[in-house]
């Protein structure tokens, strides 16, 4: 979506972003800060797994980047 709304500028792709990204935010509360592999972006519940310190490392990075780049489009620091 951050990549559709930085090509286009359209708004839709920055505020459908914002709606999805307030919904993923609860992936991150764990006891590592690092992000659950699974969220229901209708509730905010994560199942907790057997080994909570399994994280995929791309899944956490690419995460990081799409959740800097909303906070950039946003102005707001709770992405980062």
């Amino acid at each position: 979506l951050m990549g559709a709304w930085s090509l286009s500028g359209e708004p839709v792709f920055r505020d459908t972003a914002r709606r999805l990204g307030d919904a993923m935010l609860p992936a991150f509360s764990t006891p590592s800060g690092m992000p659950a592999n699974a969220v229901d972006v209708g509730t905010g519940k994560h199942p907790t797994p057997s080994n909570s310190s399994s994280v995929v490392l791309a899944e956490a990075g690419t995460l990081q980047l799409e959740f800097g780049a909303l906070s950039a489009a946003t102005g707001d620091s709770k992405y980062i």
